[in-house]
């Protein structure tokens, strides 16, 4: 639908401690604040016109910015909640794209919260980064070797050939000692393809591999299979039933 009438589409939506809504329509480049209770109380500018991926941190908002032609100038612009650009970062990842056609390989950057921090991981790296005081910190290493994707491999191949050969980020979180990490591999269009899933300690050698679609099987009792989604909190993982 389109109401409330003055946004077209969601790009993104993030609640902040105090329980507003920011909700982002980044072709029409603004955002729309809501209370707890969905009333609407102002809008105001989005730094560009686009898809805007955002979260919410420190009194921040982090913006990613998309990058389908491989020529954006940034990779992240953080403002503050009146929308006042505070710092860019400059993308670090340019690439021309193959045969001069732009193409979508899915998520090109993970958010997700730990701790009461915000950690980042952009597709062509294996290092997440934690979002501190206006800077990007390196926080940990998901080394996937030669099937991490590159600009080089964007500007070489076509998309089947990409989405077979390299891995293509879906979904990350922390929970206590653990990393859950999904992506695919091997993709293929036309056939059944696997949402594999990596759980791994970050103090010991403790590593698992598992089919995200059928998740955890459920040997304590013979319920349903544990399918992770989210953490409510350092020890609490949250699945879909």
């Amino acid at each position: 639908g389109r109401g409330p009438e003055e946004y077209e589409v969601a790009h993104d939506i993030d609640i902040d401690q105090t329980g507003y809504l920011y909700l982002v329509s980044g072709f029409q480049e603004k955002f729309n604040l809501y209370s707890e209770n969905g009333k609407f109380i102002r809008s105001f500018k989005s730094p560009f016109q686009g898809p805007v991926q955002f979260r919410l941190s420190e009194d921040k908002i982090i913006c990613y910015v998309e990058d389908l032609q491989g020529n954006s100038e940034n990779s992240f612009i953080i403002t503050d909640t009146l929308g006042l650009v505070l710092k860019a970062f400059p993308n670090n990842y340019p690439f021309k794209p193959y045969k001069g056609i732009p193409t979508g390989i899915g998520r090109e950057n993970l958010f997700y919260n730990f701790n009461n921090r915000l950690y980042i991981k952009e597709v062509y790296s294996d290092t997440i980064y934690n979002f501190d005081k206006m800077l990007f910190k390196p926080h940990m290493v998901l080394a996937t070797g030669d099937r991490l994707l590159t600009p080089e491999a964007r500007a070489q191949f076509d998309l089947s050939y990409l989405s077979e050969n390299y891995i293509r980020p879906i979904h990350l979180f922390e929970f206590g000692d653990f990393v859950y990490y999904e992506y695919t591999y091997s993709f293929k269009l036309g056939t059944k393809n696997i949402l594999y899933a990596f759980i791994g300690s970050k103090t010991t050698e403790f590593q698992a591999f598992i089919d995200a679609d059928q998740g955890l099987i459920n040997d304590l009792d013979g319920g349903p299979p544990f399918i992770p989604k989210t953490i409510k909190d350092n020890k609490t993982v949250i699945s879909w039933i």
